[in-house]
């Protein structure tokens, strides 16, 4: 995991950064369950559930990422990420 000073960051980087952060915090969540499909609950009853995996080489590359998620719409900012971190 990198750490960067946020306010080093140059204005565009910035924008950019809160575009990810916005877009990685729209994912749900994994329900965890048993090898049998059960859902596993917690101590109150409710499912657990853990932060989704991303791949995000996968999802910059791809022709389709939103495909790669099961979403059906295009977010403009991704070939905007390509052009800027290659």
């Amino acid at each position: 995991m990198f750490r960067h000073n946020y306010t080093a960051l140059s204005e565009r980087n910035k924008t950019s950064f809160a575009r990810i952060l916005e877009f990685v915090r729209s994912f749900s969540r994994s329900e965890v369950v048993t090898d049998d499909g059960n859902p596993v609950l917690d101590s109150r009853g409710n499912q657990v559930t853990i932060p989704r995996v991303i791949d995000t080489l996968s999802l910059v590359l791809s022709s389709d990422p939103m495909a790669l998620l099961g979403k059906s719409i295009m977010l403009s900012f991704i070939p905007c990420l390509v052009h800027t971190f290659c």
